[in-house]
């Protein structure tokens, strides 16, 4: 009996200082993911809540939006784009569904880094400043993509509670443009104009000037294109156009924004979209049209029809310059037969009267949201200092 007796209180001890010992038992922090009640407390962790809005940055889908364009074709034919290239879709497509939740997951992110960045305990103003920049020229990109693509949309710049999201109303896309307007002219100034080699890749204030150029020519404000355009500087042509997008050119002169891969680490699918189908592994999702092959020159001057054949989705069969065209010219991957191919030759005598970069029929309507069609000045995977020479007119 004396042996159960202590049997009981040895267990009754034992739970009482379990328990005594557990008191904050149900405040556990989660061992899935990082607490906010832990975080925001040190530089480091300021900069690792900034390199993790890079993920929200275009990768290879960039590709997709030229697609849309006169410059390039879906060669699957039952892929989603294809389907907004014949103009036989709706609302329920998945492209659009992507590009908007896509965009504001990128502006969610931002919104909550800019809440919270000044959390951090820090006396280097300059470095918050600078993650500060970058956030607000990454959560500006977006709304560039959606503007263009829908028109009015909600204008969102803050964390936002599940009931909040239910009750946000389009925003007309001149108060769209003045908010990337000002955000862009404001990131650029808290932003370097260069950083050294561990640090390459980041947004710098020459990346906010060239996007700020952009999306003040798609918004018809020309003269503010011009202006920003100009304060893109530091920034000269690659010796090599034919070697633009190859390893040895990575973060070259001509670079401003790109977004960046590491071999065997993160890397990107662009051979599989891109390739055409005889290689291993490639699906030849876009090809390149005859539009963007007229926009390439040969050292001899204009294109003439001569002399070398591409293959062109529904022409199939075009003779073109003294050059054969191989992949797709967005990335520069092509093969040489005799010239080499210059860059797209672009002079601008004159301000045209409409919006030259997006077609103003909508080819979507459905519950108050439209998509436009967008024909890109360029839209590859990276902002090159080209682009801004021909904003500057010259």
């Amino acid at each position: 009996m004396k042996n159960t007796s202590y049997k009981y209180f040895i267990a009754i001890a034992l739970a009482g200082g379990l328990s005594s010992c557990r008191k904050n038992l149900l405040d556990s922090v989660p061992n899935d993911r990082v607490s906010s009640n832990i975080f925001w407390k040190t530089e480091n962790d300021a900069l690792l809540a900034d390199n993790a809005l890079y993920t929200d940055l275009d990768g290879t889908s960039i590709f997709t939006w030229d697609a849309l364009s006169d410059i390039a074709h879906t060669n699957q034919n039952f892929d989603t784009q294809a389907f907004i290239e014949l103009g036989t879709y709706d609302i329920a497509n998945a492209k659009i569904y992507n590009e908007w939740s896509a965009a504001y997951t990128g502006i969610q992110a931002t919104n909550y880094f800019l809440e919270n960045i000044d959390k951090v305990p820090s006396i280097n103003t300059t470095l918050i400043n600078r993650f500060k920049g970058e956030a607000k020229v990454l959560r500006a990109y977006q709304y560039i993509k959606l503007a263009g693509f829908f028109g009015d949309v909600p204008l969102i710049t803050k964390t936002l509670t599940i009931a909040e999201g239910q009750q946000v109303s389009r925003t007309p896309i001149s108060q769209v443009w003045d908010f990337v307007d000002k955000e862009l002219s404001d990131a650029a100034a808290l932003l370097p104009a260069s950083y050294a080699a561990a640090d390459k890749g980041r947004i710098t204030s020459g990346a906010a000037w060239a996007l700020k150029a952009r999306a003040d020519l798609w918004a018809g404000r020309y003269q503010l294109a011009a202006d920003a355009a100009t304060q893109v500087k530091g920034y000269t042509l690659y010796s090599s156009y034919q070697n633009l997008f190859k390893y040895a050119a990575e973060n070259n002169s001509e670079v401003i924004l790109d977004k960046q891969f590491l071999k065997d680490s993160y890397s990107n699918g662009v051979f599989a979209l891109l390739a055409p189908y005889s290689q291993k592994n490639a699906q030849s999702y876009y090809v390149p049209t005859k539009a963007l092959v007229d926009a390439y020159e040969t050292s001899g001057g204009k294109i003439s029809m001569m002399q070398a054949v591409v293959l062109i989705p529904t022409i199939h069969m075009i003779t073109v310059t003294r050059a054969f065209v191989f992949l797709f010219m967005l990335m520069g991957i092509y093969c040489q037969a005799e010239l080499p191919l210059n860059r797209p030759q672009i002079v601008v005598q004159q301000m045209p009267s409409e919006v030259p970069t997006l077609r103003q029929q909508p080819v979507i309507t459905s519950k108050n949201i439209s998509m436009r069609r967008i024909t890109p000045i360029h839209q590859t995977a990276v902002l090159t200092s080209s682009y801004c020479v021909m904003l500057k007119f010259c």
